[in-house]
């Protein structure tokens, strides 16, 4: 119930007109505090009416306070009866909480503890550990899933050094065996036939033949320089020497010249300020680029061989194009070795090594693109 009173307690408005002109029990202790105090709330008993909270407010600048009476019975039963309820609403909490912790447990921390289970046995060489299903929410499932993947990967990445490495042994006992040849059928027989001119000449001489011994010794010149150039080419081959010796351009300007005497129109672009770099940076850059060139030789059936060279603020910049028949990449490193690109692989591995990063970029027909970019 809503009222309006004056200072001295008599009722002017009352939301139901009851009480209006009547006066308020002013000798009640609580109603005097009521009137004399701008707000507050107190009980009390209005009238006949039963015992009630008596909030009040006096409105500023006026002689007037409104009251509001509300029963202590409608105020105080519903806050009672809540309290009965309260212990109910508290086992159900605990209850709901037991229910949550279960479901927790089983659809998140036993899954979990079941994925790194199977983590610790794959990290002990175990790699179908992971074929076992966890359970548990969808998460946890697209977790295992990626760590599958992620498994699979390496073992694909394995396999694929396994075969690298295997190709290098055999490549590497490949070249030895071609290098003996060479040297045997080449080089020592170059000089064998040097030996025999001298020993022409020097029989020519004897029987004063000077015009046959200056024959024979032209003969022996002839094998001595072709000689020189097969070891020349051989020692290129095995230690570049032109990178040592004139620099990391001239060097590469040397391989294109091997390639132009392949009859295929070679190309060297620089971009940048050319630079000197670490030691190992430019062999690494300069073996990538040699390989590349030589797979565009004897592969490739090329016309055209582009080698760039970028030189950028922290980076350089490699790339080796050319118009030959181009072949299909594989769509990951770690299938090169089983289609048999051992020299993609090693020369991904350099670059790895150097911290950089490696594209090829092949079709059939359409040439071959190999990119490689050395930090600085």
């Amino acid at each position: 119930m809503v009222y309006v009173s004056d200072d001295d307690g008599k009722i002017v408005y009352s939301a139901h007109s009851q009480g209006i002109g009547e006066s308020l029990d002013t000798t009640d202790a609580s109603i005097r505090e009521a009137l004399s105090r701008s707000s507050g709330t107190v009980i009390t008993e209005i009238w006949d009416h039963p015992p009630a909270l008596l909030s009040f407010a006096a409105v500023a600048g006026s002689p007037w306070h409104v009251l509001l009476e509300e029963p202590v019975s409608e105020v105080i039963v519903p806050i009672l009866q809540f309290a009965s309820v309260l212990p109910a609403l508290i086992v159900a909490a605990g209850v709901i909480s037991v229910i949550v912790i279960y479901f927790s447990v089983r659809t998140i921390a036993r899954p979990l503890q079941r994925l790194a289970d199977q983590a610790s046995r794959i990290t002990g060489g175990d790699f179908a550990a992971l074929q076992e299903h966890v359970g548990g929410v969808e998460e946890i499932q697209q977790l295992q899933t990626a760590l599958r993947d992620m498994v699979e990967r390496i073992r694909r990445y394995q396999a694929s050094m396994r075969h690298y490495i295997e190709g290098m042994t055999t490549a590497q006992e490949s070249e030895r065996a071609r290098l003996s040849r060479e040297l045997h059928d080449e080089a020592v027989q170059d000089v064998v036939g040097v030996a025999q001119q001298l020993q022409l000449a020097h029989r020519s001489l004897e029987r004063g033949e000077a015009q046959e011994a200056d024959s024979d010794i032209g003969n022996a010149l002839e094998l001595c320089q072709r000689t020189l150039d097969d070891l020349r080419r051989t020692v290129r081959a095995l230690r570049p020497v032109y990178l040592e010796d004139l620099g990391f351009i001239p060097a590469l300007e040397a391989l294109l010249r091997e390639a132009q005497d392949a009859g295929i129109a070679a190309e060297l672009q620089v971009q940048g300020e050319p630079r000197r770099l670490r030691p190992d940076l430019e062999l690494a850059a300069f073996r990538v680029a040699q390989e590349a060139l030589a797979n565009a030789v004897r592969h490739s059936n090329a016309h055209r061989i582009t080698l760039k060279l970028t030189f950028a603020a922290g980076e350089l910049q490699l790339e080796v194009r050319d118009d030959g028949q181009g072949f299909a990449a594989p769509e990951g490193p770690d299938l090169l070795t089983q289609e048999g690109h051992f020299g993609l692989v090693g020369m991904r591995e350099r670059i790895l090594l150097a911290g950089g990063q490696f594209e090829v970029d092949s079709q059939p027909g359409m040439g071959t693109q190999v990119r490689a970019r050395f930090p600085l």
